[in-house]
């Protein structure tokens, strides 16, 4: 049952980015005339999925704070996918932070906008030979100033 529930989550997760990717669909947005929007975290959570943008603003921390993220590791990563359309275009933006100085310091913290999509990891070992790499280089550069 468990593992259906993870499934689940993460067929809705793809789901949910295929979505804004391609048509930027209005309709998954709150109804709540308090929000500014919708942002979707996945990855070491303990409540992944889609969060209600307050008019206020949310920062990256207290993103991962309400979604239970788990403790940092020395080689976490935050990710933040920020997609912007001009015109016919959609543009994507990375912004890359080491998890453990986010957390504890707040090194890094940026405001989530609506549509972003935040994606907290274990381990950037892994990265070095994807799409990712140009981040983790980014964000281990970042953190060393």
């Amino acid at each position: 049952m468990l593992f259906d529930m993870v499934r689940t989550v993460q067929w809705l997760w793809l789901v949910a980015t295929a979505c804004l990717l391609t048509c930027g669909c209005a309709a998954d947005r709150p109804a709540d005339s308090k929000a500014a929007g919708v942002y979707y975290i996945g990855g070491r959570t303990q409540l992944p999925g889609a969060y209600p943008l307050p008019k206020g603003g949310v920062s990256l921390r207290q993103a991962l704070t309400l979604a239970q993220a788990y403790p940092p590791y020395d080689e976490s990563l935050v990710i933040v996918f920020h997609y912007e359309q001009v015109g016919a275009v959609m543009y994507e933006n990375r912004t890359c932070v080491m998890a453990r100085p986010l957390m504890e310091s707040g090194v890094g913290d940026v405001q989530v906008h609506p549509d972003d999509r935040i994606m907290y990891t274990t381990t950037f070992s892994g990265l070095a030979n994807t799409p990712l790499h140009g981040c983790l280089a980014h964000a281990a550069t970042t953190q060393s100033k």
